[in-house]
């Protein structure tokens, strides 16, 4: 159930950045669609070569829990993206692509008609210099809560209606 939620939310914000471009930090004055992972950035590459990950999403399941009639999933977005302007620039960038990301998941809180958004949706951004990832490369992070319906609970709802009617005449 975690897979298929983190894999639809790597699909449906890939669709949602399609036609957006940022800099690309291999290539000077290219800008480029984000890439997009799931779980991981791919292995770093060997000493003299591009760092190909920026600018990208990152979408993990981090931890969850079962209740009686749902799944929680708690689910981490990362955000990467380079500026070759100053530090207010790469600020306002990765601001910016957070906040997409934060306007989408608030205006479509269902997904796949199977995960529900649970508020609040919290985020953090900045150099990731704790990470010895300092300017001009910048990440945000976007912290979102699922709930997930069980399927035995699904299947007990459709069982009712099939024995007892929906009630809606």
């Amino acid at each position: 159930m975690s897979f298929f939620l983190v894999q639809e939310l790597k699909d449906v914000l890939e669709k949602h950045f399609a036609d957006t471009a940022f800099r690309d930090p291999g290539k000077d004055e290219v800008f480029i669609a984000p890439r997009f992972f799931i779980n991981s950035l791919p292995p770093k590459r060997k000493h003299g070569k591009d760092n190909e990950d920026f600018p990208f999403v990152l979408v993990r399941a981090t931890e969850g829990r079962d209740e009686q009639e749902y799944a929680e999933i708690s689910t981490q977005i990362f955000c990467g993206i380079y500026t070759a302007e100053g530090i207010t620039a790469g600020g306002n960038e990765i601001q910016n692509m957070v906040d997409r990301i934060r306007t989408y998941l608030l205006t479509n809180r269902v997904l796949a008609k199977k995960f529900e958004l649970q508020l609040p949706l919290t985020w953090s951004l900045g150099t990731d210099e704790e990470r010895n990832q300092p300017h001009p490369y910048y990440i945000g992070t976007i912290t979102a809560t699922w709930h997930a319906v069980h399927a035995a609970v699904l299947q007990s709802i459709a069982q009712e209606i099939e024995a007892y009617g929906s009630g809606l005449q």
